[in-house]
């Protein structure tokens, strides 16, 4: 599943292109990808214009000029890529593509192509005001990138799951948004912690390093526009390159970047996790 730094580029990449663009046709072979109502997209989709795109936590917020809003999940394996007219040759695969289920096409001619191979996500047309009484963007903690996840924060959450693993803890969209199982991994490994350890069995200096760690990976990966591994890539289908730093996800019998023990996987919430027990205590 796409994490912040891969929602974030696509996010950033469609606000470059999107703004001012008006919605001339909507086509959708997948039902349940796209579960909206045809009078209300001929009456606030169809003929609009995109104002701004924005993202809180994994979701994808398109803003239009009619005072709705498409609110997007990529779930697993979605895609969302750009094509104007200029760039149809330059993209690295050509759209549509076998898994392409829903086209929004502006009227200057350029697309916006939903690919999902998997089928689980989705494309939500709704009024601006009700984005956010969605249950699972209201109940979502702090962006991490911001002021508001912080060291004090950070502990007081952490008190309150002192049993679960501290990565089943950074994991929980209520605690912190965004965060999934690669800059989990990434952000224990340069904190020194365990995956598995317990949440109450770390000390102040380890929540302070977590936390900021945690600020460190994201920002990085979203400089070096993200981790493309199966499915991901960005607004207009390039693949990011964060994997290709990675400390230890992905890197099951490597030797590590800091003492060139092999990197160790196994199962900690239920998720694939990797981790040097040599670095990591």
């Amino acid at each position: 599943m796409p994490e912040l730094p891969e929602v974030q580029t696509i996010a950033a990449g469609l606000n470059k292109y999107l703004p001012n663009l008006q919605f001339a046709a909507v086509s959708c072979d997948t039902p349940k990808l796209f579960p909206n109502d045809p009078d209300l997209v001929n009456m606030h989709l169809l003929g609009s214009q995109v104002r701004q795109v924005s993202r809180r936590g994994k979701a994808i917020i398109i803003d239009l000029n009619t005072g709705y809003s498409l609110v997007i999940h990529l779930k697993m394996t979605g895609q969302l890529i750009f094509v104007s007219p200029e760039m149809r040759d330059k993209i690295p695969e050509q759209m549509p593509g076998r898994f392409t289920h829903i086209i929004f096409a502006f009227t200057d001619g350029s697309h916006l192509y939903f690919n999902d191979q998997r089928k689980f996500g989705w494309i939500k047309l709704m009024p601006a005001e009700e984005v956010w009484e969605l249950k699972f963007l209201k109940e979502m903690g702090p962006e991490p990138l911001m002021e508001a996840f912080n060291e004090k924060y950070f502990a007081e959450k952490l008190k309150r799951r002192q049993m679960a693993p501290i990565k089943a803890v950074i994991l929980e969209q209520k605690v912190v948004a965004g965060v999934g199982n690669i800059y989990a991994d990434e952000s224990l490994f340069l904190s020194g912690i365990l995956p598995s350890r317990s949440a109450g069995s770390l000390k102040p200096k380890e929540v302070k390093a977590l936390c900021a760690n945690i600020k460190k990976v994201l920002a990085y990966s979203i400089e070096l526009g993200g981790s493309s591994r199966k499915d991901y890539v960005n607004a207009i289908g390039q693949k990011g390159d964060y994997l290709d730093e990675a400390y230890v996800y992905g890197r099951t019998g490597q030797p590590c970047r800091h003492c060139d023990s092999p990197i160790e996987k196994t199962k900690v919430a239920g998720r694939g996790t990797h981790f040097c027990r040599h670095c990591q205590k």
